[in-house]
């Protein structure tokens, strides 16, 4: 009971009916997924429809820095209070990290200074990164590589065989 018909200080013999007024309690809305927006563009949706309890949680992810990449409550096919504490998992971006890349498997017959091509795979296609020039009395190789979560490397050899390399630079 929120207030009722009855005014204050009134006896309730010179009353005939007293309305109760009940609350339904806080007002109840559709919860908006923005997983996937950027963080002030998931705020402002969130917002826009209601609810301004909005608490980031910034989490590792090799997802963009600032994009949403989990929200809580989660249900979005079922009414939430507006005034329920929203929390988005907000991805701190990639981390990048220095890891030495080990080629063991080089050709036995080169007899004179050759080119590696090193290709680094990123969105589905291998692009060059870089190029080392090996001595043929060498058996492997280390190059350094900088990176994020998980890449593969390809290794090219002159004669157009290769080798793939995976690199998980969150280890």
């Amino acid at each position: 009971v929120v207030k009722t018909s009855l005014e204050t200080g009134a006896s309730l013999v010179d009353v005939e009916t007293i309305t109760l007024y009940i609350s339904t309690g806080p007002v109840k809305k559709l919860l908006p997924n923005v997983v996937g927006k950027a963080l002030d563009d998931a705020k402002n949706a969130l917002i826009a429809a209601g609810f301004e309890n909005v608490v980031p949680n910034y989490v590792d992810s090799s997802k963009p820095a600032g994009t949403v990449i989990g929200q809580s409550p989660a249900d979005f096919s079922e009414a939430v209070a507006v005034n329920t504490e929203i929390t988005l998992d907000v991805a701190k971006g990639p981390t990048t990290a220095t890891k030495m890349l080990s080629i063991d498997d080089l050709p036995t017959n080169m007899t004179d200074m050759y080119t590696v091509k090193i290709y680094v795979l990123r969105d589905g296609v291998y692009v060059l990164d870089s190029t080392v020039v090996v001595n043929p009395q060498d058996t492997s190789i280390e190059i350094e590589v900088t990176g994020s979560g998980e890449q593969t490397y390809k290794v090219e050899f002159p004669d157009k065989s290769y080798v793939e390399k995976k690199v998980d630079f969150s280890k």
